[in-house]
């Protein structure tokens, strides 16, 4: 009897690791599918971000950049025209943080290697200063929020120096020009053989 027991108290061991074995096993997966709800909640909700703020910051860089037009066509001559100038230089400045703030960054471009993936370039031009293929200039500058491209930035991309026009060798073995072939022509024309010389004159 007592050896049925222990054999009994035996099974129900067993059978108790395989439940909890089997439960461990059940909550594992729930964790790892948790996890990978969780990093795909973040990733939905970051994406879902960014898209609004490039959706946002499109409407906005329209605004910004007539302001940087307009600020840049100034020509301040008085004192006064200079402060204005500076009022219009800081509330550029603030709406460039702000965007920074919300972790829309401004592209380099000026001085860089020309990148298709963040640059759009619609002219290239011969540059004594900049490599060939190193942005030369920026016509609309670019964004980007994170890794997300807002707008590439437009450029005009240096073709490098003009190459220099080496002087070409004079030919050897020239043909004559026409004028000097005709009168070579009737010089030899002029020219008689000994023969014909000779027949033209009377034998002693």
């Amino acid at each position: 009897i007592l050896q049925s027991e222990l054999d009994e108290s035996q099974a129900e061991r067993e059978m108790l690791a395989r439940e909890v074995e089997s439960e461990k096993d059940s909550f594992i997966r729930l964790s790892a599918d948790f996890e990978n709800f969780r990093r795909r909640s973040s990733a939905e909700i970051l994406e879902s971000t960014e898209k609004a703020s490039v959706k946002i910051t499109r409407e906005f860089l329209t605004v910004l950049d007539s302001f940087e037009r307009a600020a840049g066509s100034v020509s301040p001559e008085t004192e006064r025209e200079e402060k204005i100038n500076n009022a219009y230089q800081s509330i550029n400045k603030q709406f460039v943080n702000t965007l920074e703030k919300l972790s829309i960054e401004p592209i380099e471009a000026l001085g860089t290697p020309f990148n298709a993936e963040i640059h759009s370039a619609i002219q290239q031009q011969e540059s004594a200063e900049y490599d060939d293929g190193i942005v030369m200039m920026q016509f609309q500058r670019g964004y980007k929020v994170g890794q997300r491209l807002i707008r590439p930035a437009m450029v005009m991309v240096s073709m490098g120096a003009a190459a220099e026009d080496s002087a070409e060798p004079p030919e050897t073995g020239a043909p004559l020009e026409e004028s000097d072939s005709v009168e070579a022509a009737e010089e030899s024309d002029n020219v008689q053989a000994p023969e014909e010389a000779d027949a033209g004159q009377p034998r002693l």
